[in-house]
């Protein structure tokens, strides 16, 4: 039996803190949950600029994880 379950990492810089979404793929119309692990530590806040950044790079992850999932 296959396990054609796929991860997809995105790695990309916030400030001074580095962050690695990590988005299971499993299949057209699946849902998984997207894990997020910060470097050096997970941020208390960030600045509306920081913030900005983190929300674009989440949608992009997001949106290859759905690209993907859906042209497997």
């Amino acid at each position: 039996m296959t396990d054609d379950r796929s991860v997809l990492r995105h790695t990309f810089r916030v400030g001074r803190f580095t962050c690695e979404l990590i988005v299971p793929v499993l299949g057209p119309g699946v849902v998984a949950m997207a894990t997020a692990e910060w470097t050096p530590s997970v941020p208390v806040s960030l600045a509306p600029s920081e913030r900005a950044i983190y929300e674009t790079e989440l949608a992009r992850a997001l949106a290859q994880a759905i690209d993907y999932g859906m042209n497997r």
